[in-house]
C-alpha cells in the first residue's frame, strides 16, 4: 500500500523517475499511534545539539570526604534530571508533545573507579518544528550556567543548530 501511494504520487509528477523523491521512514510508530497506516513527513525538524560540561576536581575516592567533593559526574546527573523536569514542564505548558530531546553521548575524566571525576560532558539533541519552542529549551539549557551543581561549574556549548526544512507542499499533497 505504501509503495502504491508513492508510485501514484511519483507518476503524477511526471514518471517513475520521480520515485527517488520519496522514501519510507522509521517513524511509522507515530502514524500507528494516531490510528493511521501511513504518515506523511512534511519537514525535517529544527534541531539543536548542545554539549553540557561540568568542571569539578579530582581526588582519591577512598580518602576524600563526601561533603568536600566536587564530583562532576554527580553534578551532571543532577543537571540532567533538572533538564528533563524543566523541558517536560515546558511541553505541558506549551502543549507541545511532539517536542523531542535526547541526552546522549558522554565523556568523563578520569574514567577510573578510584578517582572522583573532575570533568563530565554530555550531549543533548533537541528537535521541534517551531523555533520559538527551541528557543525556550535553549533558555532552560543556558540557565544551567547560572547555578552551582555540587560545587561544579557548568558550561553550555552549542554544537550546531539547524532550522526546520519543509518539503515541497505539492509533493506532500500527492502522498496525502
Amino acid at each position: 500500500e505504501v509503495h502504491t501511494a508513492l508510485m501514484t504520487a511519483a507518476l503524477k509528477l511526471g514518471g517513475e523517475e520521480g520515485v527517488h523523491d520519496f522514501e519510507g521512514h522509521e517513524g511509522s510508530h507515530h502514524a500507528a499511534a494516531h490510528g493511521k497506516d501511513v504518515g506523511v513527513v512534511t519537514c525535517v525538524l529544527g534541531q539543536m545539539l548542545y554539549r553540557i560540561k561540568f568542571y569539578g576536581f579530582a581526588a582519591h575516592a577512598g580518602t576524600f570526604p563526601m561533603q568536600l567533593r566536587h564530583d562532576a559526574f554527580y553534578a551532571a546527573s543532577m543537571a540532567n534530571c533538572y533538564i528533563h523536569e524543566e523541558i517536560n514542564k515546558l511541553m505541558e505548558a506549551e502543549n507541545v508533545p511532539e517536542l523531542v530531546y535526547t541526552t546522549g553521548e558522554v565523556v568523563i575524566h578520569p574514567c577510573v573507579t578510584t578517582v572522583i571525576p573532575d570533568f563530565f560532558d554530555f550531549s543533548i539533541d533537541v528537535r521541534h518544528e517551531n523555533p520559538e519552542i527551541l528557543n525556550k529549551v535553549r533558555e532552560i539549557l543556558f540557565s544551567l550556567e547560572k547555578r552551582e551543581w555540587n560545587g561544579c561549574k557548568c558550561e553550555v556549548v552549542l554544537g550546531w543548530n539547524r532550522d526546520t526544512v519543509y518539503w515541497d507542499k505539492t509533493l506532500v499533497g500527492y502522498v496525502r
